[in-house]
């Protein structure tokens, strides 16, 4: 079919679900979160398509419960220059 049919239909369709499995994995691993607040949240994105993607994807984000990359460093009590124990 042309642009305006199956393909569009299949291509929005596709677009959404990765965005909705990348923003679902994100939340599970992020720590911060019981898995009771995991689980809804995951809900959202799933159950409201496009918005509950960008809603709690955004929400992960500005809680800074994202999973991040370890630095090498760790965080100590402010006494010493940092990577020094």
């Amino acid at each position: 079919m042309t642009i305006f049919g199956y393909d569009l239909i299949w291509t929005v369709a596709t677009v959404l679900a990765v965005l909705n499995i990348v923003v679902s994995a994100r939340v599970l691993l992020a720590s911060g979160y019981s898995w009771s607040q995991k689980l809804g949240q995951c809900l959202i994105v799933w159950l409201v398509p496009l918005f509950g993607a960008i809603f709690v994807h955004s929400f992960v984000v500005a809680e800074g419960t994202a999973p991040k990359k370890e630095s090498g460093f760790f965080q100590d009590g402010g006494n010493n220059p940092p990577g020094i124990q």
